[in-house]
Parts: C-alpha cells; sequence; structure tokens
C-alpha cells in the first residue's frame, strides 16, 4: 500500500501545483486517476482496491497539497 499511496501522492501533488499555478485542473478526469493507479501501482495491492476508494485517497492527497501549496510560507 504504500507504494500506491506514493504514486497517488506524487500525482496529487503535480495536479495540485498546476491547479494552484493556473487556477485550473486541466484534464483531471475519474478515469485518468483509475488508470494510473492500476497501472502504476503494483497490481497485487490495487486488485481488490474499489475505484471509489482510489479516488477518494487522491483527492484526498490532492486536496492536503493544494492546501499547502496555498498556505502562506513562514519567514
Amino acid at each position: 500500500m504504500d507504494e500506491l499511496q506514493r504514486i497517488l501522492d506524487e500525482d496529487a501533488a503535480r495536479v495540485a501545483r498546476r491547479v494552484v499555478k493556473r487556477h485550473k485542473f486541466g484534464r483531471l478526469s475519474d478515469r485518468r486517476i483509475i488508470t494510473l493507479l492500476r497501472t502504476a501501482a503494483d497490481p497485487a495491492i490495487v486488485r481488490n482496491v474499489p475505484d471509489r476508494q482510489l479516488l477518494d485517497l487522491w483527492f484526498d492527497a490532492f486536496a492536503r497539497h493544494v492546501d499547502e501549496l496555498r498556505r502562506p510560507q513562514a519567514s
């Protein structure tokens, strides 16, 4: 599950940076996220994880990254 978390966290962070910088999602789709996670992660790990759970994990990571990027930097 650590590998899955790493993959979804990296992708969510990349999309969050794009959203914060450009103020738009671009080509964000549930299908792209699910396909990415199912093909990049170990099949034994994601085989029994429902699509909805994968999306929830990804969007949780995305929201966390957007919050971090929008938070004022400590001086």
